[in-house]
């Protein structure tokens, strides 16, 4: 019951919005389906979020962790080269934002935090280039944001994956961002990619991301087995040649 009572008063908060939203939009001449389409999902995500909290049993199928979301070109500066290769940065600092409890505050913050970091990697290590799956989280998470409590682990299976989402860890992992075959990066994708696993649909078997490489990546979803495949680990370096590594993952973990 009680979460009938909050579905139907989410659902008539939407509806009121909804309306709102299209009729100040129009009168205002500016196209509607985009702003529309946001709010959706961010109902749609917190009816998500309230059904795991009233009904855990219900809400087994679905696992989602709310992870503060920011895109690693966060002002769409994808000229700038230190931005297009902040994938790392921006998963770490995600990760570190839901670690620490904190939002981000601006598409201007994101942007100052990651080019801080960037700069912290060129001054002590000698490039802001890729960075392998350990270098992540030794120069960037230990290194710039003091915080050690993560593990490096091997990824057997997309199980291993989802064992940890369960037990309320989230995942920055690297991966050939060509094999994810996402329409919307620049084709045919980055060959050396980072993002941040936040959550598993196991009625749709499919990964929930932060994916750092496109402004829509919030709450992004993959097909498990296609992601699974797509697990790369890569050498730190300026275009290093890609040579075979063990799947891994970075699982980090709450203080």
């Amino acid at each position: 019951m009680k979460l009938l009572v909050i579905f139907i008063a989410l659902v008539a908060a939407a509806a009121a919005s909804f309306l709102g939203i299209r009729y100040y939009l129009r009168d205002a001449g500016v196209n509607s389906s985009y702003v529309v389409t946001q709010v959706q999902k961010q109902v749609e995500k917190q009816v998500e979020k309230e059904v795991q909290k009233s009904n855990p049993s219900e809400a087994s199928p679905l696992i989602l962790i709310d992870v503060p979301f920011t895109v690693q070109a966060p002002l769409a500066e994808w000229k700038d080269p230190r931005q297009q290769e902040a994938c790392e940065e921006a998963s770490s600092l995600m990760a570190m934002h839901w670690v620490k409890g904190e939002k981000i505050q601006s598409r201007e913050a994101a942007k100052t935090e990651i080019l801080a970091i960037a700069k912290y990697e060129e001054e002590k290590f000698g490039s802001y280039h890729d960075t392998s799956a350990k270098d992540t989280a030794e120069r960037i998470l230990k290194g710039y944001y003091n915080y050690t409590n993560y593990e490096i682990k091997d990824v057997d299976s997309p199980d291993d994956i989802v064992n940890e989402l369960a037990a309320g860890k989230i995942l920055i992992v690297p991966l050939n961002g060509q094999a994810l075959h996402n329409r919307n990066f620049t084709q045919p994708g980055p060959e050396r990619h980072m993002l941040v696993v936040t959550g598993y649909d196991r009625n749709s078997s499919q990964f929930i991301t932060n994916e750092t490489g496109i402004k829509q990546g919030e709450d992004w979803r993959y097909d498990s087995n296609l992601f699974f495949n797509a697990i790369r680990d890569y050498d730190t370096g300026d275009k290093v040649p890609i040579i075979p590594k063990p799947k891994v993952m970075i699982v980090i973990k709450k203080q």
